[in-house]
């Protein structure tokens, strides 16, 4: 199992493998149907995957990112709602028990996650306590949960535990010879390879 690398805030985070998650966010945002609630994390992929939704889509996002909130602003017709808290310099948003209590009150349709890892138990990991706790209560509070990771984050593990890889219902990544894939598949989980614009307009499969 590849080891757990240092921790790094939101900004470095961001500029990481951006073509990765730019494929990822644009192919996850395209299955989003009209008229949906959604909770979205603090992930960096999550917010390629707000960039990417279409215009005229009506939705609705709940984050308790303020880098997230703001680029869902962005977004002419979303409803967007921050669920406050006390605020985590790490991630960039709000945690606690005040936040957590916020999530358990709402019930979202889908729920868009990033993730540090999945480790070779096929259980999603992350690097700070308080992002794992919200992640998992937002999990609980929706219908279904699309996550959305890069290769290298497959065989990663991290310090914290969120959930098994079984209450996913989609994983967005982009590759499938990841040797974790099938296990993934087996497990019950659709999984989605991305493709970058540059391989779209060449054809390949």
């Amino acid at each position: 199992m590849r080891l757990s690398a240092p921790v790094l805030d939101f900004r470095r985070r961001e500029a990481l493998d951006a073509p990765d998650k730019s494929a990822i966010g644009r192919a996850a945002a395209a299955s989003i149907p009209n008229d949906v609630t959604i909770f979205v994390d603090s992930s960096t992929t999550v917010l390629h995957f707000l960039r990417n939704l279409p215009p005229s889509l009506q939705v609705r996002i709940l984050t308790t990112s303020i880098d997230i909130a703001a680029a869902a602003l962005d977004h002419p017709i979303a409803d967007v709602t921050f669920l406050g808290g006390k605020l985590n310099r790490l991630t960039r948003s709000a945690t606690g028990a005040l936040t957590a209590e916020t999530v358990r009150g709402v019930r979202a349709d889908i729920c868009v996650l990033g993730t540090c890892g999945v480790d070779e138990n096929l259980t999603l990991r992350a690097d700070d306590i308080e992002d794992a706790f919200l992640k998992a209560a937002m999990m609980k509070a929706a219908g279904k949960t699309l996550l959305l990771a890069s290769h290298d984050k497959l065989g990663r593990n991290a310090t914290y535990e969120v959930a098994p890889i079984s209450t996913i219902s989609t994983l967005y990544t982009t590759t499938t010879s990841e040797p974790l894939i099938s296990r993934i598949r087996e497990a019950g989980v659709e999984v989605v390879e991305a493709r970058s614009k540059a391989d779209n307009s060449t054809g390949e499969k």
